[in-house]
């Protein structure tokens, strides 16, 4: 008797264990360890990077099983720290860019693919003084604008043709420095940059900014896309869709939350002001969030007006395979 009662526990000591260890198998702490990736930023910590640290600190990577590595950009050692470039050199697996220059490391040859993008409408604009009465293109014939050399000053070059401008009526000048000591000094009518940098500047300054947003002359692109390599989508597609669900994860959260982003940023580079950060990042926010397109979406539409705009420019072959450059099999379609 006393044996089977032995026999009969030690069944159930068994059992017990082994209904221990399934729980542990079940636990999403005790899985598999997580994967671990290396995600190369393309500028210095600060709010345009702030859904990554968001995503970071609201364990949206962790919830994805993600291990994830933010590298800063900006300059180093040997100049600029090009994310293409540690993409396909392998030494991170995604990275963030333009849609202009992954068109044309595309067509170079260059297997990287978009998989979201940050922003739904680009923040590229002709910036002026508010007493320029510079307030559509119309107002730069006969004007001295700045812009950057390469794919802005081709999309830019693109908006004047499309309204009916020669390119001889405005004097336009290549942007030789990042700040906007140019056109508060009157040096220029007016420069190409970003409302949600140059544009935030100029109030700083305290002048009051006009803008002529290229979106709303039919001219957007992509200026903040997360891409990966080709041979990552053709053979790890799971951890590519985790991934991006944790980015779009950390975009709601930045939308929901501002104020907590900031905080996230300063963490990130405690030596940057929380109110100047705060402004760039409310200017940015309805750039991120725009009703009826869902966080982190890439429309085929913006992608098709970006080549175009490169191959009228001679900045592309029109022989180019477009959807190449660029996935949407990652993103929630549903807003």
């Amino acid at each position: 008797m006393y044996k089977s009662k032995r026999i009969l526990m030690l069944v159930l000591l068994l059992l017990l264990l082994g209904a221990c260890n399934k729980d542990k198998d079940n636990d999403g702490d005790s899985k598999t360890p997580a994967d671990t990736v290396t995600l190369q930023l393309s500028w210095v910590h600060e709010y345009s990077s702030s859904p990554f640290y968001a995503a970071e600190k609201n364990g949206r990577f962790a919830d994805q099983n993600l291990s994830v590595q933010l590298l800063e950009g900006g300059f180093g050692e040997s100049g600029y720290i090009e994310p293409i470039d540690e993409v396909i050199s392998g030494d991170a697996q995604f990275g963030l860019s333009s849609g202009v220059a992954l068109l044309q490391a595309r067509a170079e040859g260059k297997p990287v693919v978009a998989v979201l993008s940050m922003l739904q409408r680009s923040p590229f604009a002709i910036i002026s003084l508010n007493d320029s009465e510079i307030l559509t293109p119309q107002d730069l014939i006969g004007k001295t604008v700045a812009v950057n050399d390469g794919g802005a000053r081709q999309i830019y070059d693109a908006m004047l043709v499309s309204q009916g401008i020669d390119l001889a009526e405005v004097n336009t000048i290549s942007r030789l420095e990042f700040g906007i000591d140019p056109l508060v000094n009157g040096e220029v009518d007016a420069i190409g940059g970003w409302i949600i940098n140059e544009g935030v500047l100029v109030q700083e300054a305290g002048h009051e900014p006009n803008f002529i947003l290229l979106s709303d002359y039919g001219f957007d692109t992509y200026d903040f896309v997360v891409f990966t390599s080709q041979s990552l989508v053709d053979d790890s597609p799971d951890l590519i869709q985790r991934f991006v669900s944790a980015v779009v994860a950390g975009i709601d959260d930045v939308v929901a939350n501002p104020s907590q982003a900031v905080t996230y940023v300063r963490d990130y580079a405690p030596d940057l002001d929380t109110e100047g950060q705060r402004r760039r990042l409310d200017a940015s926010i309805p750039l991120m969030n725009v009703p009826g397109i869902p966080h982190g979406f890439m429309q085929p539409e913006i992608w098709s007006v970006t080549y175009q705009i490169l191959v009228d420019q001679g900045g592309l072959d029109e022989t180019f395979n477009l959807e190449s450059a660029y996935t949407l099999g990652f993103l929630n379609t549903e807003e």
